[in-house]
């Protein structure tokens, strides 16, 4: 399928703005032909990564006033055949949180809040934990305080609607994770707060949502971009859509007031457009305000947390980029501004499954820089081809790369989790999806780790010594495979699938996700490599623990 015209795609748009801004790119590409070829290779990336007759994406990429690209491919809605368009209205999961700190800091400016009182002091009704944090610390996630969504009873009620006065009960005597300030967690628990703060201090008395569409999407212009009630009828909205790995599916709903202020807004490409002149060119915020939001925060020992006031800050290409993405069932979305060289771009997806849209906006960012990547394929390469590169290496910096090899490669950086990677038919590791890689040197002993995050390329030299927490799996046998298979049935009533095919080789399934191999540990014990699961058979005849992402589930066998 190819990509929609532009100005086709812009003349459903509210307004002339838009279509004036499109027109202004396309005069001053003319006399451009570097931001003319720019365009055309965003434009090629992005039907490449999402076009054709599945879910689709938008993109928006910006420089200083230039609008370099606005456009869109795929399909917004797979059953309709109903093309993905700039206007389209899509899910953006996290990005409400950096949205959420604008309307906080706009009302810190003028007065009305104080980002560094405690959130108990607006809220008093909050018990002694839930109220200690300040502002500031619910914006920057440094409040110790938990995550609502890994609470046990969230996969039983996630899809029945809720307020966030009962979200907060739910919250009541949680154990707080740290003091606050003193170290950093990502908690959308945080957010529910901050969206309480809006409504009770709203001389109106309005609700999160409205406060939003008013005082943040209206002025602005962005008539495709809201609050997400799912019973209401909103014109050019996206249809979700995951993957089992064999076709596209209907994403799983799950009602939105459980995200409320962490995750439940909508946007199109066009209004990023419109949101992100807004705040670059500081309209949205003073100056001081808007530099606070985007100032590091550190802890006690002086060490960088890698976010702000709403937003994740860092680097990218040796300069401050300031970003936030975020991802809620069928839909992914990245947001990502680089406020020295005023470039930023926004991809938008209503395909979880499909090409990672934050990798998606950084290779978009290096183009616009000139910023040369690699295009990496993936190969079948046995593990006999890459055992050299099995081994510790300490980059430049002290931090140890370790690379495993057994049924493939994986690496773990500084102590972290350990991640999978493909490799490339000259012996190129690197991570799907993302822009990590690990190359050989061919300057001396080592590898060469390029950041994904970053861009960084650091060299990394042998280091002697074993591997630490690296997970060597044992042979599968017929016993393991009859204690493991069959299908798990969590309290939610969602079934987990755990199968062998002919080879003897595990597989589980989440609902509406696509199979991951398991390894066994032990004879009742099995994980999986790409993601943190593991799923521990017995000691109960039919029963098993599911520990997904660190939040263990009770299963029990389905009998039929």
């Amino acid at each position: 399928m190819m990509l929609r015209p532009i100005l086709v795609l812009a003349a459903g748009l509210a307004g002339a703005a838009i279509l004036c801004a499109v027109l202004a790119r396309d005069v001053l590409a003319s006399h451009d032909p570097v931001g003319r070829d720019a365009a055309a290779r965003l434009e090629l990336m992005l039907e490449r990564a999402y076009g054709g007759d599945e879910p689709g994406a938008a993109m928006m990429a910006l420089e200083g006033d230039r609008l370099v690209l606005l456009s869109a491919a795929g399909l917004a809605d797979v059953e309709w055949g109903v093309p993905a368009t700039v206007d389209t209205s899509f899910r953006i999961g996290s990005i409400t949180k950096p949205i959420a700190a604008l309307a906080i800091l706009q009302r810190a400016a003028d007065g009305t809040l104080d980002l560094d009182r405690p959130v108990g002091s607006y809220l008093p009704g909050l018990d002694e934990t839930l109220g200690r944090p300040t502002l500031a610390e619910l914006m920057s996630h440094t409040s110790g305080l938990p995550d609502h969504f890994r609470l046990p009873d969230t996969p039983s009620i996630m899809r029945n609607p809720t307020t966030p006065g009962e979200i907060i009960d739910r919250m009541r005597g949680a154990e707080p994770m740290f003091e606050p300030g003193q170290a950093w967690s990502y908690s959308n628990f945080n957010y529910v707060l901050l969206g309480r703060v809006l409504e009770v201090t709203d001389p109106q008395g309005r609700a999160y949502g409205d406060i939003i569409e008013d005082d943040i999407f209206a002025p602005l212009g962005m008539t495709d971009s809201h609050y997400d009630r799912q019973s209401r009828i909103l014109p050019r909205r996206a249809r979700g859509y995951d993957h089992d790995g064999e076709r596209v599916l209907n994403t799983i709903t799950f009602d939105t007031s459980h995200a409320y202020a962490a995750g439940a807004l909508m946007v199109s490409a066009a209004d990023m457009v419109r949101l992100t002149r807004a705040l670059m060119n500081n309209t949205l915020l003073p100056p001081a305000w808007q530099e606070r939001a985007w100032r590091e925060i550190t802890g006690p020992d002086g060490e960088g947390f890698g976010y702000g006031l709403g937003f994740n800050v860092g680097t990218l290409m040796g300069e401050r980029v300031i970003w936030h993405n975020g991802s809620i069932n069928g839909f992914q979305a990245a947001w990502l501004m680089l406020p020295d060289s005023d470039r930023a771009v926004a991809v938008l997806s209503n395909g979880y499954y499909r090409p990672n849209t934050t990798a998606m906006a950084r290779r978009a960012l290096a183009v616009l820089a000139g910023f040369p990547l690699p295009e990496l394929t993936a190969a079948l390469v046995p593990d006999a081809e890459l055992a050299g590169l099995e081994g510790r290496y300490v980059l430049d910096d002290g931090r140890v790369l370790q690379i495993h090899v057994e049924d493939g490669a994986r690496y773990n950086l500084g102590g972290g989790r350990w991640q999978e990677l493909a490799v490339t038919a000259d012996g190129v590791l690197f991570r799907p999806d993302s822009l990590t890689h690990i190359r050989p040197r061919e300057d001396a002993p080592g590898v060469v780790f390029v950041s994904g995050t970053t861009l960084d390329a650091w060299p990394a030299t042998p280091q002697a010594g074993a591997l630490e927490g690296a997970r060597s799996g044992i042979p599968v046998t017929p016993e393991m495979i009859s204690a493991a298979g069959g299908r798990w049935v969590l309290e939610s009533g969602d079934t987990v699938i755990v199968e062998a095919d002919a080879d003897g080789v595990l597989r589980l399934q989440l609902p509406q996700q696509p199979p991951q191999r398991l390894f066994a540990q032990s004879a009742r014990h099995f994980f999986c490599r790409e993601a943190p699961i593991e799923l521990i058979v017995g000691p109960e005849p039919g029963r098993a623990v599911l520990n997904l992402y660190g939040n263990p589930l009770p299963v029990e066998r389905d009998p039929r």
